[in-house]
C-alpha cells in the first residue's frame, strides 16, 4: 500500500508539473516574444504618428500668422512689405519642445531660405544645391513636396537643435503658402523618438522581470502548499482505511435516511434511518429485501438481491415506493441512488425522503375540483384553466378570476371563452403563438373586456401535457394592473410634492426679512419689553454705545432669564439678551437659512446686504408657517445619517429625483439647486462622520468644494474635485495636524466613492497632500498662480477658482477669496492669459459640422469661463454661473439682449447635457456628456446652432475688452 502511494506522489509531482508549471512558464515566454515582436514595433509607429501629427498641427498654427498678415495686406491695413516682415519676425521668435529650441523655418518656391533662426548664415541664399550628409538636396525635394501636393512630410539629416557640428536624422513638415509663394516647415529630430522607445524598453524589460521573479515566487509557493496537502491528503487515506467508523459517523450525520450498499454486501444504515422506521438502535439489523413493500426500479442496483447492476449510470436515478415501519405501518418515501467508491471498493447510497405529507396533499387536491376551488378562491390573484379546443372554453376559475372578468357564476364561466375575453383578437393569437412556441408566458400585459368596459391585467400561462406528451389544457393566472397604476400614481405625487419642496427650499430668504427695532444694551430689561409691545415686534436687536450690534432679545429670552434675575426688570437688558448673532447674506437661500436655525438652534436669523450691513431679521417661525417640517425629512435623514450605506441610498434617490425633475421639464437653475442642497448636505454628513472617526480636528479647517461643485452647477455625471484649507499652526504642530488633514481626506474620498462621487483623475482631492493645506500656503499658490502662471498653466488650476465652503469654519474660505480679490486686481496679464484660452477655444468639430458625437461639457466651456473672466475681473463674488451672469448684467457688462442670449444658450445647453444624462440612467447604461446630433430634433439644432453663435459672440467681445483686437 506504501509503495501505490509513493508512486501515486511521484505521479501527483509530475502531473503538477506538466499541468500548472510547464504551461505557466510557456505563456510567459509567450508574452515576452509577443510583447517584444509586435507590440514594440507598433508601439514605435504609434509614436511616430504622433509626432507627424504634433508638427502637422504646430506647422498649421504658425502659417495661421502668415494668413493673418496676408488678409491685412488684402485689407489694406499694411503694405505687403510690412505685413511679410511681421510675419517673419512672429515666426522667427515661436520655439516649442522641452527645451524651448525646436523652431521654424521660412524658404520660397525657389528655394531659397527666407528666414531660420539658427542658421542665419542661409537667410537671403539659394538652397538649390544645398545637400545633407547623405547627398540629399532636402531644400529642393522639400519645395518640391510644398509645390505639389500643398504639404507633406520629408526625411534628411540636419544639425542637433541649435548644434551644428552634431548632425542627426530629422523628419520636417512643410506647408505652401501660395499668395506670397512661401514654405514655411518644422521637424522633429528621430533619435528624440528613438531615445523615448529606448527607455520604454528598459521599463518594460524591468517590469517583466520583476513580474517573472513575483510569479516564480508565487509558483514556488503553490508547488509547497500542493505538495503539503498531497502529504496531508495522502496521511488521511490512512487514517481513513484504518477505519470505516469514521465514514459511518459522515453518514449518520445527515439529516435523511441513509443506506450505504458497499460490494460484497455490506451494508450501513444511520441513525435518521432507524428513527424514521421507529426501530433502536440496538434492535436486530434491519434485512433491506423485507424493508420494501414493493423493491424500488432504480438503475443502479437491485436492492432485493443487493446487486450493483451499473455504477456508472449517468441521470438522476430515484424510485418512489412503500417501507415498512417497526410497528406494521407502511411509510411512502422517495427512494434516490448516488454511486459512492470507498476504499477502492464500489458501493450505492440510497438516501431515503418520507414524502407521506406529499402524498396527502396530493391526494387530497386530487379528490375533487372543490377542493381545488376552495384552496385557489382563498387568493387574491384569479386562477383559470381552459381547453385548448372549442374557442379556449373555461373548464374552472377561482373567484379573484371571475371578479376581475366580471363574469356572474361558476355556471356563466362554462360557457364562456378565453378568446372573447381579449379587446383584441390580434392580441390573443400573439399570446397563442407565443404560448404554442414556448410552452409558458409571464407576465404578458394585455386589454381584456369587462362587462362593457375594459382593464388592462397581466396573464400568466402555461400549456399542460397529458400522459402521452398532447397538449390538453391551458392553465394561468391573471392580475389587475389598476393597483399598480395607481401605486405609479401616489409615486409620482409623492415624487411631485418632493420636487416642489426643493424648489421651495432654493428660493431667495428676501420675502421673509422684517425690520428689526434698536435697542441700547444698557437699557432696563422693563424698557426693553416695552418697546418689543410698541413696535409690535418678537425680537430687538442690542447695540453698544457705538450702535454697534452685539446680540438678540426676544420674548423667550425675558421669560427664561427672568427666574435668574428674581423678576428684577431694572436690570440692563445684556443680561438678558442672547449672544453671538448669526447672521445670513443677502443671496442666501431658504435653505441656507433654515439650515443655519436647525445647525445653531436658534429662531432668529440676522439678515446682512451685500455691504455686511443688518438689514433686517429673519424668524424661524415664519419659515415654518411657510414650509411644513416634513419637507425637511429629506435632509434631515441625511444629516442624521450615521452609516456610509445610508448615504449611499440618498445619493441614488437624488439621481431619481433629478431625473423626474428633468423629465418635468423644470428649469435648470432649480435643477442645479435641488443638487447642490443635497450633495452639500451629503458632503457635509461625510466629512462630519469622518471627524467623528478621527477625533476632534486640531486646527480649525474648512472643506472646500471646487469645479462644478464649486459653482453648483454638478450634474449626474460628476467626479470628485476637493481640498482642505485649515488655520496656520506653531511648527511643532505641523507635523500632526498635517497628518490627521490628510487622513481625514482620505476617509472622505474613499467615502465619497463609496456612495457614487467618483474619483477625481487627476488627483484634485483633499486626499492629496498638495491640495490640504494651511491657509497660509493656499494664498501663496493663488499668489503664484496669479502673477507667474503661463497660460497652459491657467488651463489646468482654473477650477480652483470656483471654490466654496461645505463643512467647517467659513472664514478660512472667505479669507482666502478675499486674498484672491486683493492680488488679482494688479496683475492684468493673468487676465490677458484667461482670455486668451477663451478666445482662441476651438469648438469640438462634432458639434461644428453636427455629424459626429461631441462633449457638451466642453461646449459649455467657454460660457463658464467666461463669467469667471469678468467676475474676478470686476471683483465680483458669486461661483455658480447663472449669478455670474445676473451679477454682470447688473454692473452692465452686458447689455440686456447680450444678457438673455447667454441665458438661453446655457439653459438650453444644460437642458440638452441633462436629458442626455437621463436617458442613459433609464438604459442603466454609463452615464457621460457625449451628444449624437443625429437625435436631437430639427428645433434643438436650430437652437443649438444659435447658442454656437452666442458664443462666438462672447469671444469677439473678450478680444475686444482684454486684447482690442476682433477675430479676422
Amino acid at each position: 500500500m506504501e509503495k501505490k502511494m509513493e508512486s501515486a506522489h511521484r505521479s501527483s509531482k509530475r502531473n503538477f508539473f506538466i499541468r500548472i508549471l510547464l504551461p505557466t512558464f510557456l505563456t510567459i515566454l509567450l508574452f515576452i516574444v509577443v510583447f517584444f515582436a509586435l507590440f514594440i514595433p507598433q508601439f514605435e509607429n504609434t509614436i511616430l504618428d504622433r509626432k507627424r501629427e504634433m508638427i502637422r498641427e504646430l506647422t498649421n498654427s504658425a502659417w495661421s500668422i502668415l494668413d493673418k498678415w496676408h488678409l491685412a495686406e488684402k485689407r489694406g491695413e499694411v503694405t505687403i512689405e510690412k505685413a511679410q516682415e511681421m510675419a517673419i519676425s512672429q515666426v522667427q521668435g515661436l520655439r516649442y519642445g522641452e527645451e524651448s529650441k525646436d523652431y521654424f523655418w521660412i524658404t520660397d518656391f525657389s528655394p531659397a531660405m527666407i528666414m531660420h533662426p539658427y542658421r542665419s548664415d542661409l537667410n537671403k541664399k539659394d538652397l538649390s544645391d544645398l545637400k545633407d550628409s547623405h547627398g540629399k538636396k532636402l531644400f529642393v525635394e522639400m519645395a518640391d513636396t510644398a509645390v505639389k501636393s500643398g504639404d507633406g512630410f520629408v526625411n534628411y539629416m540636419w544639425q542637433w537643435k541649435d548644434d551644428s557640428t552634431k548632425i542627426v536624422p530629422k523628419l520636417s513638415y512643410v506647408r505652401s503658402f501660395s499668395p506670397w509663394k512661401w514654405i514655411i516647415g518644422t521637424g522633429i529630430y528621430i533619435e528624440d523618438v528613438r531615445n523615448e522607445i529606448a527607455q520604454l524598453e528598459k521599463k518594460i524589460i524591468a517590469v517583466s522581470i520583476g513580474i517573472t521573479l513575483a510569479i516564480s515566487v508565487f509558483l514556488f509557493f503553490i508547488a509547497y502548499q500542493s505538495l503539503s496537502t498531497e502529504k496531508l491528503r495522502q496521511h488521511a487515506e490512512i487514517e481513513l482505511h484504518e477505519s470505516r467508523e469514521k465514514y459511518r459517523a459522515l453518514v449518520e450525520a445527515s439529516s435523511e435516511g441513509l443506506i450505504m450498499i458497499l460490494d460484497g454486501g455490506q451494508i450501513f444504515y444511520n441513525r435518521t434511518l432507524y428513527n424514521m422506521l421507529g426501530h433502536q438502535q440496538d434492535s436486530p439489523d434491519i434485512v433491506l429485501s423485507d424493508l420494501f413493500i414493493e423493491q424500488p426500479h432504480l438503475k443502479s442496483i437491485d436492492t432485493k438481491n443487493l446487486r450493483i447492476i451499473n455504477h456508472d449510470a449517468g441521470g438522476l436515478d430515484q424510485a418512489e415506493t412503500k417501507i415498512k415501519k417497526a410497528d406494521g405501518t407502511l411509510l411512502n418515501v422517495l427512494i434516490n441512488a448516488s454511486p459512492i467508491t470507498f476504499l477502492n471498493s464500489r458501493g450505492i447510497v440510497l438516501s431515503v425522503k418520507d414524502i407521506s405529507v406529499n402524498k396527502m396533499i396530493e391526494a387530497e387536491l386530487d379528490k375533487s375540483k372543490e377542493k381545488y376551488l376552495a384552496l385557489t378562491n382563498k387568493l387574491s390573484i384569479g386562477i383559470f384553466r381552459t381547453v385548448l379546443k372549442k374557442e379556449f372554453m373555461f373548464i374552472e376559475a377561482n373567484n379573484a378570476a371571475l371578479d376581475l372578468l366580471k363574469i356572474k357564476d361558476q355556471e356563466t364561466l362554462l360557457s364562456s371563452s378565453l378568446n372573447d375575453c381579449f379587446e383584441d383578437e390580434a392580441d390573443f393569437q400573439s399570446f397563442y403563438d407565443d404560448l404554442v412556441k414556448n410552452i409558458s408566458i409571464q407576465n404578458r400585459v394585455v386589454s381584456i373586456n369587462q362587462a362593457g368596459s375594459k382593464a388592462v391585467v397581466s396573464i400568466s400561462a402555461i400549456l399542460v401535457k397529458d400522459s402521452s406528451e398532447e397538449k390538453e389544457h391551458i392553465e394561468g393566472i391573471i392580475e389587475d394592473m389598476s393597483e399598480q397604476s395607481k401605486s405609479s400614481k401616489v409615486r409620482d405625487e409623492l415624487i411631485y410634492e418632493l420636487q416642489t419642496a426643493f424648489l421651495f427650499l432654493g428660493k431667495s430668504i428676501e420675502p421673509f426679512v422684517k425690520p428689526i427695532p434698536k435697542c441700547k444694551h444698557n437699557s432696563a430689561a422693563a424698557e426693553a419689553i416695552n418697546m418689543l409691545s410698541l413696535y409690535k415686534s418678537d425680537c430687538l436687536l442690542i447695540v453698544d454705545q457705538e450702535e454697534i450690534p452685539i446680540g438678540f432679545l426676544s420674548e423667550s429670552d425675558i421669560r427664561m432669564s427672568l427666574h435668574t434675575h428674581a423678576g428684577n426688570l431694572n436690570k440692563p437688558v445684556y443680561e438678558f439678551m442672547s449672544s453671538p448673532l448669526i447672521s445670513i447674506r443677502e443671496n442666501g437661500t431658504i435653505f441656507d437659512a433654515i439650515s443655519k436655525l436647525y445647525d445653531h438652534r436658534i429662531q432668529h436669523l440676522v439678515y446682512k446686504d451685500s455691504d455686511g450691513k443688518i438689514q433686517g431679521v429673519i424668524a424661524a417661525k415664519d419659515l415654518q408657517n411657510s414650509f411644513h417640517a416634513s419637507y425637511l425629512f429629506f435632509i434631515q435623514k441625511i444629516r442624521g445619517a450615521s452609516l456610509i450605506s445610508e448615504l449611499s441610498l440618498y445619493y441614488t434617490q437624488l439621481i431619481v429625483l433629478v431625473k423626474s425633475l428633468i423629465d418635468r421639464q423644470t428649469n435648470i437653475a432649480d435643477v442645479t439647486k435641488v443638487i447642490t442642497v443635497i450633495s452639500d448636505s451629503v458632503f457635509s454628513s461625510v466629512v462630519k462622520l469622518a471627524v467623528n472617526k478621527l477625533g476632534e480636528p486640531p486646527a480649525k479647517f474648512s472643506f472646500i468644494v471646487l469645479g462644478s461643485a464649486g459653482r453648483s452647477e454638478q450634474t449626474l455625471a460628476t467626479d470628485q474635485d476637493n481640498a482642505i484649507i485649515f488655520e496656520d499652526v506653531s511648527p511643532e504642530r505641523e507635523e500632526s495636524t498635517v497628518k490627521y488633514f490628510i487622513r481625514l481626506g482620505e476617509i472622505v474620498a474613499f467615502d465619497l466613492n463609496q456612495i457614487g462621487y467618483n474619483f477625481c483623475r487627476g488627483d484634485i482631492m483633499a486626499r492629496n497632500p498638495k491640495w490640504c493645506k494651511p491657509v497660509s500656503v493656499w494664498k501663496n499658490y493663488f499668489t503664484d498662480w496669479v502673477t507667474n502662471a503661463s497660460p497652459q498653466d491657467l488651463l489646468d488650476i482654473k477650477i480652483f477658482f470656483d471654490f466654496r465652503s461645505v463643512y467647517g469654519d467659513d472664514s478660512l474660505a472667505a479669507q482666502l477669496q478675499n486674498h484672491i480679490s486683493h492680488i488679482t486686481s494688479g496683475y492684468n496679464s493673468f487676465f490677458v492669459y484667461l482670455s486668451e484660452s477663451i478666445s482662441q477655444f476651438q469648438m469640438p468639430e462634432g458639434a461644428v459640422k453636427l455629424k459626429s458625437s461631441f462633449d457638451i461639457k466642453m461646449v459649455l466651456l467657454p460660457l463658464v469661463d467666461c463669467m469667471r473672466l469678468y467676475c474676478l475681473k470686476k471683483n465680483i463674488s458669486g461661483t455658480n454661473t447663472i449669478e455670474r451672469l445676473d451679477h454682470l448684467y447688473s454692473k452692465g457688462i452686458f447689455s440686456k439682449t447680450a444678457y438673455r442670449n447667454i441665458l438661453q444658450a446655457y439653459s438650453f445647453l444644460m437642458q440638452k447635457r441633462f436629458e442626455h444624462q437621463s436617458t442613459l440612467y433609464s438604459l442603466n447604461q454609463a452615464i457621460d456628456n457625449q451628444i449624437n446630433p443625429l437625435e436631437l430634433s430639427e428645433f434643438d439644432l436650430v437652437l443649438f446652432k444659435r447658442s454656437l453663435s452666442v458664443i462666438e459672440d462672447l469671444q469677439n467681445k473678450i478680444r475686444l475688452d482684454f486684447k482690442g483686437t476682433l477675430a479676422v
